[in-house]
């Protein structure tokens, strides 16, 4: 019989708990996000192997670059299984190395998605200067609600703004970026 702890990722993150089981001897850390699942084995410290499950019956990835991929997940659950051998080895590059690796690359994309958004609020910032006073705080009001919904469906976003007299150029150039 195999034991296992079941959690959220929000509660523990990736990182911290391929540590916190790395010594258990043959573990599986069995992932799923939405619709996607994913599996990282260990033997005896080291990651050995990883799995992404795509949906709706897509390709299996497997080996280093899955496990990055999992690194970048905030939400979720996990089940972590002990005694469980690897079906195949996949990686032999060290747990410590992989960790560090995936953690600077989520760090690269946070200061590109960052990089990008200051972009967009300067671009945004331009083209108000150049709209008259009423027409540009509609459009900051816009941008404020829609700042306060987790994801911003921009597509309601730019009809709300195509209905603004003198806020089509806006629109258009948002639109094609």
């Amino acid at each position: 019989m195999t034991a296992h702890i079941e959690g959220s990722l929000e509660a523990m993150d990736l990182p911290t708990l391929v540590q916190f089981v790395a010594h258990e001897g043959q573990t599986a850390i069995r992932l799923e996000n939405g619709s996607q699942k994913g599996e990282i084995y260990l033997d005896h410290d080291e990651i050995c192997h990883a799995e992404l499950h795509r949906p709706n019956g897509q390709s299996t990835l497997t080996g280093e670059e899955v496990v990055y991929e999992l690194l970048s997940w905030e939400t979720g659950t996990f089940k972590v299984e002990r005694n469980v051998p690897p079906p195949t080895i996949s990686i032999q590059t060290q747990w410590s190395f992989l960790l560090t690796e995936g953690v600077r690359q989520i760090d690269e994309r946070r200061s590109q998605k960052e990089l990008a958004i200051n972009n967009n609020e300067q671009l945004l910032s331009e083209l108000l200067a150049e709209m008259s006073d009423e027409d540009a705080a509609k459009i900051k009001e816009l941008v404020k609600q829609n700042k306060e919904i987790d994801m911003a469906n921009i597509n309601q976003t730019l009809d709300e703004i195509m209905k603004i007299d003198g806020a089509i150029a806006c629109a258009l150039v948002d639109f094609e970026s």
